[in-house]
């Protein structure tokens, strides 16, 4: 039967809604579920590498930078650097951590494009949002981060680059692939290894690759220069520091919650491989044997062997691409399960639990929990003819039950939470806290995508208007920097907060803290513990770390357990710090350190003082003191 012209218009018009509906959807969780917290986490390293390639003169001989760092490994700091000739570090981050974000969306939708059955593509997008996107160990790393690093735009590059080779576009799909590494090689290596194995699949003569590969690590056992570099190995002395500091980059430390993530994420990927055709079915086979082979590498150079290039390659990085492929797929798993009617419930309400529980596995879920489930998923086809319908029913209700119990649960504690907080919104964000839970803010969308399906033109045009009001909300409320971060921010080095200029290249130790030596004094850091991410790279960031982490240990101790004290008796001089600690602190650095900025007021040797307009977490006045260390002679 031809479609009438009117039918025509009616589809056209259906499709046209329907994406906008689907792209104000995907805006709208995109602003409201990550919102922005500030230059943090791994963000001040990278401003730290900007800062160095901005004035190397100022800060070369800071802690992170004097014996080498992996800024030489990436173009993204210069970059950075340029731009901080006419923006300010606050502005600019924020202007591009959303710059990535958007991007991470339009790219992941465009390799869902290609991946994905039509009907799924955009689906593909709310999942990516609303499940977490960590991976790895300790929950440290994730795709598409809420803060700005050389991965919030290599990311992206790294997907485009792999929609372009699906589509056998090689010179797109190489010059993409080649900007992301140039960004962040660590990220880009499990593409190229991705793409390798797709086309070994397709013709075995590309094995021919390993040859020059072997080769070089065979004159790298000779001890040939510079191969020799490829082999190498930690010495005993730098493994312990690597292997305390840089714990995640041994797949042998990592806990059960960790393994259990990955497990169900190759359990996904599998379970998308049974039910797809076609390059999606390719692609997911390519990502397991990738996964596999990367992380079989990981263990063997890495874990025990301590070799230095390849640990420092974290090749099991790999599940990066991995998770987003089990993310993504998730809609065309569940819808696949629901359309294959009453027959695979049960297993349609497994799969929820599995991807709503391994998402908890950090609240302390136990990971068995999820291992087992994942078994009977697997199982279940089998023993289903031999289980009674009592049982079946049973097994239906418990499921259910345990996900409401487990989202009611959630929703007690946070209000609890958020009733801790005095009840301050601005403090402690309810409405988010409540809704950034998988099974909330998912059955929020399904029930919103049922009342569309059996919606006419007015009742999707009612819900257009809710999307385009709920994402004009989420803009305006996605910067979300707390005071603690606001405090430092707005006091980026435009103005001297102590009233006064430190001496260039004096080095700061600042309680705590890292980013403010870096932006708010313009200066070097003397130690913080983030700074030594930077020993993985180099052996010398290593030892000086340890011995200056030995010098500032006592200080720091009692600058922690004062500040508790301070904390329970609301007062900034219940318990003060030793000013011998102080003394010790400076002797020992041997003219290294010159200032300290401490929360604690000595009885003397107060430099300046600096008080924030905003309070703590226990409500105190934030107020920073700075000492100089020639004020403590021994």
């Amino acid at each position: 039967m031809v479609p009438t012209t009117d039918q025509k218009k009616a589809n056209l018009h259906l499709g046209a809604a329907a994406t906008w509906a689907a792209a104000l959807l995907s805006l709208a969780l995109l602003l409201y579920l990550r919102p922005y917290g500030g230059i943090r986490h791994d963000s001040i390293l990278y401003f730290g590498q900007a800062l160095l390639a901005w004035k190397p003169d100022e800060f070369g001989q800071d802690l992170f930078f004097a014996y080498g760092s992996q800024a030489q490994y990436t173009v993204f700091p210069q970059f950075l650097a340029w731009l901080l000739n006419w923006f300010n570090p606050p502005g600019l981050f924020l202007a591009l951590t959303l710059l990535g974000r958007l991007f991470f969306l339009l790219a992941s939708f465009v390799l869902a494009w290609q991946l994905l059955p039509e009907k799924y593509r955009f689906w593909a997008l709310p999942s990516l949002l609303i499940m977490p996107p960590q991976y790895g160990s300790f929950m440290i790393l994730g795709y598409g981060e809420t803060f700005l690093t050389g991965r919030t735009f290599a990311e992206p590059l790294i997907l485009l680059a792999l929609a372009a080779f699906l589509q056998r576009r090689w010179t797109v799909a190489f010059a993409l692939w080649l900007l992301a590494t140039l960004i962040h090689p660590l990220q880009a290596i499990p593409a190229l290894l991705l793409a390798w194995i797709w086309l070994v699949r397709s013709d075995k003569r590309w094995l021919y690759l390993l040859a020059p590969a072997c080769l070089a690590v065979l004159l790298g056992l000779f001890g040939l220069s510079p191969f020799d570099k490829i082999t190498a190995q930690f010495d005993p002395e730098w493994y312990d520091w690597v292997s305390r500091a840089n714990k995640m980059v041994f797949i042998t430390d990592w806990n059960a919650g960790d393994w259990c993530r990955l497990l169900i994420d190759v359990f996904m990927v599998w379970l998308v491989i049974e039910r797809a055709n076609g390059k999606l079915k390719q692609y997911c086979q390519a990502l397991i044997w990738g996964t596999a082979i990367a992380f079989a590498l990981s263990f063997v150079l890495a874990d025990l062997l301590h070799m230095i290039l390849p640990t420092g390659l974290q090749l099991w990085r790999m599940q990066w691409l991995l998770h987003w492929t089990a993310i993504a797929s998730l809609p065309f798993l569940l819808h696949d399960l629901y359309a294959a009617g009453k027959e695979e419930r049960l297993r349609l309400l497994i799969l929820v639990a599995i991807a709503s529980i391994t998402a908890m596995v950090i609240e302390n879920v136990s990971p068995w929990a999820v291992l087992i489930l994942a078994t009977l998923f697997i199982v279940w086809p089998r023993i289903k003819a031999s289980v009674s319908a009592g049982f079946k029913r049973a097994l239906l209700g418990g499921l259910l039950l345990t996900l409401v119990f487990v989202a009611a649960k959630h929703v007690f504690f946070t209000v609890n939470t958020f009733l801790s907080h005095d009840a301050n919104w601005s403090r402690y964000h309810l409405d988010l806290a409540i809704l950034n839970h998988q099974l909330l803010i998912g059955g929020l969308v399904v029930a919103g995508l049922c009342a569309w399906q059996k919606s006419g033109k007015k009742g999707h045009a009612a819900i257009l208007v809710v999307l385009a009001l709920w994402t004009a909300a989420a803009a305006c409320t996605w910067d979300r920097r707390n005071h603690w971060a606001l405090a430092f921010e707005s006091a980026d080095f435009r103005t001297p907060v102590f009233g006064m200029e430190l001496r260039p290249g004096a080095q700061v130790f600042w309680e705590d803290e890292l980013l403010a030596p870096w932006l708010v004094l313009k200066r070097p850091s003397y130690f913080s513990a983030p700074q030594t991410a930077g020993l993985l790279f180099n052996r010398g960031t290593g030892r000086e770390a340890f011995i200056r982490q030995d010098i500032v240990q006592t200080l720091q101790l009692q600058a922690q357990l004062c500040n508790i004290m301070n904390g329970v008796a609301q007062s900034n001089d219940a318990c003060v710090i030793d000013e011998d600690a102080v003394r010790e602190a400076c002797k020992k650095s041997e003219g290294r350190l010159d200032y300290m900025v401490l929360r604690n007021k000595l009885p003397h040797g107060v430099l300046a003082s600096w008080q924030t307009p905003f309070v703590d977490e226990t409500q105190r006045p934030i107020t920073y003191h700075l000492y100089q260390c020639k004020d403590f002679p021994s």
